[in-house]
């Protein structure tokens, strides 16, 4: 008899035990069954990723959503979902790359250390080297007159040539080829005195050894 109710006694405890048990399952409040809601996007500047750890020196948004930066390391990284995420490229150089701009929304070029040059044709997704490439360092842009500025943003396009120009030295022939550089957002750096090439060329000169001299 007191085997019979010890027996019945423990069939009691395992179904207690059993039944706490599913019953904490279904309760643990650290293992939410219901999805969490979307998150607000955050109002302003904050920090995105770019996935790259290397100094990005340059960014061109060819619309709302697609934009491409480029820097330290030939680094490329492009977005087309207006900066929320970013991805690299096809791109085949390894090289500092200094600026980027674009034509249109598919065409661009990204410029850099060492003559580095690289052409995009699908909005940055993929880049290729020009058929003759420069691998000399390029120092300089010069405009040797007002319709030379022109012609240069009118293929580039008039925030792009901006763009593409604000971290480079930009020489003029003279006042009237600076004055016309100006009218279209670009910044020059040297204007010639003598407003001939060899002019020009003492005025790159003069700027050069003067930056030299202050290193």
């Amino acid at each position: 008899m007191l085997a019979g109710n010890r027996g019945r006694s423990l069939r009691m405890f395992a179904l207690v035990a059993l039944a706490s048990t599913l019953s904490s399952c279904g309760d643990d409040s650290s293992s939410p069954t219901t999805p969490i809601p979307p998150q607000p996007t955050p109002i302003g500047w904050y920090k995105q990723s770019s996935n790259t750890s290397y100094g990005l020196l340059s960014v061109k948004f060819v619309t709302a959503n697609k934009g491409v930066a480029v820097g330290v390391g030939g680094i490329l990284r492009v977005t087309i979902d207006g900066g929320r995420t970013w991805f690299p490229p096809s791109a085949p150089t390894t090289d500092r790359l200094n600026a980027v701009a674009f034509g249109d929304t598919s065409t661009g070029v990204a410029v850099g250390l060492d003559g580095t040059a690289l052409r995009t044709t699908d909005g940055g997704l993929t880049w290729s080297r020009p058929a003759a490439p420069i691998r000399d360092v390029l120092n300089a842009v010069t405009f040797t007159s007002p319709t030379a500025v022109r012609r240069f943003v009118s293929l580039v396009g008039d925030e792009q040539a901006a763009d593409l120009l604000g971290t480079t030295v930009v020489a003029a022939i003279g006042p009237v080829t600076a004055a016309a550089a100006l009218e279209l957002g670009i910044q020059p750096t040297v204007v010639a005195d003598a407003y001939t090439v060899e002019g020009l060329v003492r005025a790159l000169v003069t700027h050069f050894t003067a930056l030299e001299a202050v290193r």
